[in-house]
């Protein structure tokens, strides 16, 4: 499986809230099923990670992508940080059909989800962070 998890911008939202775009493609010549959660990672023992539900599960037929966007995420203590995504090879079947709609909660035989992360985000420093509006 070929999948990448890859940082597109980080910005900021007009509360000052942090911002970040993240894009995940499928290279594998097969679809691939995208879990509905994915989770933030730290470079630090002392972090655990950090669970974003999604809500869907999305399918990426083969070359496809999909851009998820990260809100409100903040990292105060200035470690680098990741995202990571579940995804399982789809093949033929009810998987296929999954295009964008909430899984069935009564699958027979649910995929094997394998972890593909993005490289680490290293934080700004703070004297170059957008300030929130006073």
């Amino acid at each position: 499986m070929r999948v990448s998890v890859r940082l597109l911008a980080q910005t900021n939202a007009l509360d000052g809230a942090p911002i970040s775009l993240f894009e995940v493609s499928n290279a594998s010549p097969f679809a691939v099923l995208v879990g509905q959660v994915t989770f933030v990672e730290f470079d630090s023992p002392q972090m655990s990670p950090v669970p974003l539900a999604g809500g869907r599960y999305r399918v990426l037929r083969s070359g496809e992508s999909h851009e998820d966007e990260i809100q409100g995420f903040t990292n105060d203590d200035k470690v680098r940080w990741r995202l990571r995504v579940n995804c399982a090879r789809t093949e033929g079947g009810l998987w296929t059909y999954l295009r964008d709609l909430t899984v069935p909660t009564d699958l027979r035989s649910p995929p094997t989800f394998l972890h593909f992360s993005s490289d680490w985000v290293v934080p700004p420093p703070r004297s170059l962070q957008p300030q929130p509006p006073n």
